[in-house]
């Protein structure tokens, strides 16, 4: 009775509870390996892989033909960051096991543990077992995002458009899954697509409220959105200098024209770049408070007030009828400066941002999220959690 309780708790996710029956249970009956497995998964759930390393080998010690317990073996070293070692266990279950789902995944992962210096033939080898492991399970989410992960630690752009096909894939099947909602975010950063970068970690942050990395990331995510706005700034000087340049050409009816176009196509894209977009970039619950902690974050602000400088000289040369064409390019110059000073404040105040904070800029948007309405039934799908459970729950512990 006490191994299947042990068991239930293990596969309800309630880790600390069964740390504390499993030990109890160890004490009158330290022979057991059944307990010590589901003591070292417990161990490895809760995260503290260094207890779970030696329980997981005194299962090993006394039973080395399962392709479960190497698979778990690896799962802890993996934690451990004993890549090598971890590798070695996934093929020794693969040897037991041809078709160990787990163990392809696994495999797969820790071959791909140095990301993109990854060199070409490990990531190819990892590559393989990554698909094998999708042929044995096309419905399973997992089988997906090792697919994707793998295909990130080529640097290339195909193999990141190649890795967005898989998360998606992935996210069709459980749409509120944080760790391919992470996945989707991080191929979007890479992809140069901030927008989407800050709704995916937002949408993490609606399911997790306490997931410190997506909020991280979230304000890195927002930094970038206004980081990469260069090029929409320096449209709006050379086109304000081309219309300052033209209307003087024209009569006073078609100047007149030309001149309220442009500011008000001035004041549209001001918007959009300063308001609209980055609203737009957040879920409706999350939107407001979003906004109003942009407004009042301090990186941020050298940009705003940049592009808002730049903004006000490209008004000054459509608005105003200047008498001489130099003035034109005077207010243009000046704009640009504006603008490429703001810059160089907000690159050099996050990189001299201290942990302090780092720390105080997390918090907020932490709060932002926890202010949130969760949506329902929302549940945070961990993958270290979700696996040690779902062995549990479909029988990969044998005996119990």
């Amino acid at each position: 009775m006490t191994v299947k309780r042990v068991a239930a708790l293990v596969s309800a996710r309630q880790f600390d509870r069964a740390v504390e029956e499993a030990s109890a249970a160890l004490a009158t009956d330290p022979e057991s390996t059944r307990l010590w497995h589901l003591l070292a998964l417990a161990e490895y759930g809760r995260g503290n892989s260094r207890a779970a390393l030696p329980a997981i080998e005194r299962v090993l010690a006394a039973d080395t033909d399962r392709a479960d317990v190497f698979v778990h073996h690896g799962w802890i070293l993996r934690a451990l960051g004993r890549h090598g070692e971890a590798v070695e266990a996934f093929e020794r279950a693969l040897a037991i096991d041809p078709g160990y789902v787990d163990a392809h995944v696994y495999l797969a992962r820790a071959l791909t543990a140095g990301g993109t210096r990854t060199p070409p033939d490990v990531r190819q080898r990892a590559l393989r077992h990554a698909e094998r492991a999708r042929e044995l399970a096309p419905d399973a989410v997992e089988t997906h995002l090792v697919n994707a992960s793998v295909l990130m630690a080529d640097p290339g752009q195909h193999g990141l458009a190649l890795a967005e096909e898989s998360v998606q894939a992935a996210l069709a099947l459980d749409p509120r899954n944080t760790e391919a909602l992470r996945l989707n975010a991080l191929v979007q950063l890479q992809r140069r697509r901030a927008v989407r970068a800050i709704r995916a970690y937002a949408d993490v942050l609606m399911l997790d409220p306490h997931d410190r990395v997506a909020a991280r990331n979230l304000a890195l995510g927002t930094w970038i959105l206004f980081a990469r706005l260069h090029f929409v700034v320096l449209g709006l000087l050379a086109g304000a200098w081309i219309g300052g340049a033209v209307a003087p050409l024209l009569d006073s009816v078609p100047a007149t024209v030309l001149r309220v176009v442009l500011v008000a196509a001035l004041v549209a894209v001001t918007w959009f770049v300063l308001i609209g977009r980055p609203a737009r970039a957040f879920p409706p619950p999350m939107r407001r408070a979003a906004m109003i902690l942009i407004r009042r974050d301090t990186l941020l602000r050298p940009h705003s007030l940049g592009i808002a400088w730049a903004v006000l000289a490209s008004l000054a040369v459509v608005a105003v009828p200047w008498p001489q064409g130099s003035l034109n390019r005077i207010c243009v110059s000046i704009g640009f400066l504006g603008y490429a000073v703001g810059t160089m404040i907000a690159r050099r105040r996050l990189r001299d941002t201290s942990a302090r904070r780092d720390a105080e800029r997390l918090g907020a948007w932490l709060a932002v999220a926890a202010s949130v309405r969760r949506p329902a039934g929302a549940e945070p799908s961990g993958l270290r959690r979700e696996s040690v459970a779902r062995e549990v729950r479909e029988g990969h512990i044998e005996e119990l």
